[in-house]
């Protein structure tokens, strides 16, 4: 590729894969405008740690089982309608009732909603790679995070609305205002995408198959998973990666809000520092360590969660500059490990049944993870730094399996002689 081979890759990109980049601010924008704020705004409404958890571990429940349809109802309705009203379903309708939330029932309604993300992920992600080359998933991914740092442009508004009014009430502005843009998105990508060749292919084969016979198919999905070191290793990373995400997504303004005493305006600026690192990383060095085996980048990636973890545990109250130099090196490690984590998972994935592969996974993975809400919640109400502390053993059993991995080495060996 030529001098700046993440801006040659996406001038040369064409079809599915740049439509999802394209219409991915329109999600990307508000979600990072009211993630950072998201569980300081349910314990202003009086929901406690635990139960913040419990919302989240019944969220998970309810992604296991649509999880398990969501292969079958992509294979039948196609990737790129499914992608529509599942999304509508698991952000738009959630959205709205989190803006009008007044207690915990109310969020966990949401949750419920919010779950059918699994089927628009299911979707989403093979309406976005059954048409990109496989060695240049790395790259594809690595734009998802470019275009879901585009959210910096307006970042600072979220910082002065919460200096100038009260949280909640801008919480509730957030909320509406992500409803309308994220419809916008899907909408737009509806239009602007195609069916993919291996789901106009799906869709014929399954046409006429009744739902009960598919979802016995799902015996010998099931089979090929656990008989393939690839797809086990896999499905690890996920469940591993989705675990640690959830905890400093969901307890992170807590803690540093509530313990640590920093004002809750400054989560604004530290997810704002967060997404410029990106873009730097992104449009500097993201390019050659695209180039590098997996396995340095990865556990790299990995020392710095661990510790920036540590970082966080010992912060000293008030102080704002450690928390500075979190996000910094938390956009560091996430550009080493989000897209290699994705483009791991879509090369060990079966490709001849990737919807199912997909569904099955995404299944058992929640279905591990749904524990990890209400007992990470628990931890919390017990002492804040503990849900970290759990973080921290997970970034160093994943990077002890990333280590010994015979299928992450033998990737960086095909790709080394390739």
């Amino acid at each position: 590729m030529a001098k700046n081979e993440m801006l040659t890759f996406i001038k040369e990109l064409k079809g599915n894969p740049k439509a999802c980049i394209m219409t991915e601010p329109l999600w990307y924008i508000p979600f990072n405008l009211y993630s950072p704020f998201a569980s300081v705004y349910m314990y202003k409404l009086g929901v406690s740690d635990f139960e913040i958890g419990v919302i989240l571990s019944v969220g998970m429940i309810f992604q296991v089982l649509l999880a398990l349809i969501g292969g079958i109802v992509t294979d039948k309705l196609g990737r790129r309608l499914t992608t529509l009203l599942a999304d509508i379903m698991s952000w738009t309708v959630p959205c709205i009732i989190w803006g009008l939330s007044q207690n915990f029932w109310w969020f966990l309604v949401a949750a419920v909603f919010n779950s059918f993300n699994m089927i628009s992920e299911i979707a989403w992600s093979s309406l976005f790679v059954e048409d990109c080359p496989e060695d240049k998933l790395v790259y594809a991914y690595s734009w998802i995070n470019i275009a879901g740092s585009a959210c910096i442009v307006i970042m600072p508004l979220s910082y002065f609305l919460m200096q100038s009014f009260d949280t909640v009430f801008v919480m509730r502005c957030l909320y509406i205002y992500s409803a309308i843009s994220m419809t916008a998105k899907f909408v737009s990508l509806y239009l602007l995408s195609r069916e993919t060749k291996n789901g106009i292919k799906r869709m014929a084969e399954t046409k006429n198959v009744p739902v009960a016979k598919l979802f016995t198919g799902y015996k010998d999905v099931f089979i090929k998973i656990f008989t393939s070191r690839e797809m086990i290793t896999a499905l690890f990373i996920m469940h591993s990666y989705n675990i640690t995400n959830t905890i400093s997504g969901t307890f992170f303004g807590l803690y540093t809000t509530d313990t640590l005493g920093i004002d809750e305006s400054f989560l604004a600026v530290f997810q704002m520092i967060t997404t410029l690192v990106s873009i730097i990383m992104m449009f500097t060095v993201q390019g050659k360590l695209n180039k590098l085996p997996f396995v340095p980048v990865m556990i790299f990636g990995y020392i710095l969660f661990i510790g920036n973890n540590l970082l966080l545990i010992f912060c000293p109250q008030s102080h704002v500059v450690m928390i500075y130099l979190y996000s910094i090196i938390n956009a560091i490690a996430i550009a080493c490990v989000s897209p290699r984590k994705d483009s791991l998972a879509v090369q060990f994935i079966d490709k001849k049944e990737r919807s199912r592969v997909m569904a099955l996974m995404s299944m058992i993975m929640i279905a591990v993870t749904s524990p990890f809400g209400a007992f990470t919640g628990y931890l919390s109400e017990v002492n804040r730094t503990y849900p970290f502390i759990l973080a921290i053993l997970i970034f160093v059993i994943t990077s002890v399996v990333i280590l010994v991995s015979k299928s992450v080495k033998k990737l960086d060996k095909k790709e080394k002689y390739e």
